[in-house]
């Protein structure tokens, strides 16, 4: 991975850990403002092979919580002090795995038994004392929500991680084992995952519940970044697991389950049972079919007759999700089936499971209207053919060509049912002025594409012959 990452970095290289209050405060003096450095994460692996230590976060000045700026990078520290059953670098990624997350790299400490240069991955994973690192989607400037990414977020998800402040800095390593470079945090994922955990402690229903709601306030509070779809939108859908299909819109009708079990191997062997369904996988199997009516009804029958699901522990899932979804500004996102199922044959077809139809595989249906119908007869048809068209919402494909002034930029505008929908038009005054006439009708939209900015002498020219017409 190329990325840069802004990060602390002492330029002292060290052989081992050091020993002395005085060794360790000067080391500690070193994690300041004037080593500030932006690293991609093999150059940080490298430093960490140097013996150069380091901290995840950039400060103002000297080293502490007052003078924190910013981190991208979240450290895990595991060192098994306090326990007779050590949990290995293996079962970290392991849970990890499970979950449908992953980490970026791992690295043994000074203090780990395993020799300096291993390189068999099989030997690191079993490394008792050792860090985990995460890259976030972007770096977090506020220090309440990084905290309780750490508190509400990883902490909950690893309870044999020490606790450490965002201030903390890390002395390197004899080893270190890149994971997967690329991977990118699913945020959103991570969120239901620790919520459905701390919630499966308690036996009562009303309990749990109150545990999930009481996470989903703590959530959209510290971790919904810029949730202002209109001015943040890349940030925002970085955060919301890249997802770009809204759940929020009109439900899909009319689909068809048996046909779309025949295209989706991942949703056939779920909804038939066919074997045990993790924690990622039932998320965003949850999303995708909460767009199509009576999807999160067949969701949850689903789960309850799988023997290898704990039904419980995952209806949390739906609970947590409907919990957000009442806040205000916290839309839910459909994410792509290529994130959850990569090597599923559908993907080389349809993006998104509420898109799986044979109609939009299909041919496009021509609704066209006669130019040669009344006037009265034609507008209530048009009207008619609108409705029918927004009815099976995402589950075909029109055209609609009929005589100019009966109404269709007309009917366009005032429906307020246009969540996911794209209005394309041929001119960019045409965009503003539909852009202005819509926006006291539905909520976020973005308007797309930007007006290029021409020279000066041909704007001149542009603007006089606009005038004339």
């Amino acid at each position: 991975m190329s990325k840069k990452i802004k990060l602390t970095l002492s330029p002292f290289q060290r052989k081992v850990k050091p020993t002395t209050d005085l060794e360790k405060q000067k080391e500690s003096n070193r994690i300041n403002s004037q080593n500030t450095r932006e690293l991609t994460l093999e150059e940080l692996g490298e430093a960490i092979l140097n013996g150069q230590s380091f901290s995840h976060a950039v400060f103002s000045g000297e080293r502490s919580l007052n003078t924190f700026l910013s981190s991208q990078l979240i450290v895990l520290d595991i060192d098994n002090k306090k326990t007779d059953q050590p949990f290995s670098l293996g079962d970290a990624l392991n849970r990890l795995a499970e979950n449908g997350l992953g980490c970026n790299m791992a690295y043994t400490t000074f203090s780990d038994s395993t020799p300096k240069g291993e390189k068999n991955p099989e030997v690191l994973k079993s490394a008792t004392r050792y860090r985990l690192i995460i890259m976030l989607p972007e770096a977090i400037n506020d220090l309440p929500m990084f905290e309780s990414i750490l508190k509400n977020g990883f902490y909950t998800l690893f309870p044999e991680a020490d606790r450490c402040g965002a201030n903390q800095f890390w002395f390197a390593g004899n080893n270190v084992l890149h994971v997967n470079l690329d991977y990118e945090l699913d945020m959103e994922l991570m969120l239901s995952i620790v919520a459905s955990q701390a919630s499966s402690h308690y036996i009562s229903e009303r309990r749990r519940n109150e545990c999930l709601r009481n996470f989903a306030a703590i959530h959209s509070e510290k971790m919904v970044v810029e949730s202002d779809v209109h001015l943040n939108a890349n940030l925002f859908n970085k955060y919301k697991s890249s997802a770009v299909n809204r759940t929020n819109s009109t439900p899909i009708r009319n689909y068809d389950w048996e046909w779309a079990c025949s295209q989706f191997n991942l949703l056939s062997d779920f909804i038939n049972c066919k074997r045990k369904i993790y924690h990622h996988e039932l998320m965003y199997l949850y999303l995708g079919m909460r767009k199509i009516e009576g999807g999160a009804k067949k969701w949850k029958e689903s789960v309850e007759r799988n023997e290898l699901i704990d039904s419980a522990k995952v209806i949390s899932i739906a609970y947590y999700f409907e919990q957000r979804s009442q806040l205000e500004g916290y839309p839910l996102f459909e994410t792509k089936i290529s994130k959850y199922a990569p090597d599923d044959p559908v993907i080389a077809i349809f993006d998104y499971l509420s898109e799986i139809s044979k109609k939009r595989s299909g041919k496009i249906i021509d609704k066209s209207l006669p130019f040669d119908m009344p006037l009265e007869e034609a507008e209530k048809v048009l009207a008619k053919r609108f409705d029918e068209f927004f009815s099976t919402f995402g589950n075909g494909k029109y055209i609609l060509k009929c005589a100019t002034g009966l109404g269709k930029t007309e009917m366009i505008i005032s429906r307020k049912d246009l969540d996911g929908c794209i209005v394309a038009v041929p001119t960019h005054k045409l965009k503003i002025q539909h852009s202005e006439r819509r926006s006291n009708t539905i909520g976020d939209y973005l308007i797309l594409p930007e007006l290029p900015e021409l020279p000066p002498d041909i704007k001149h020219e542009y603007n006089l012959l606009m005038k004339v017409g």
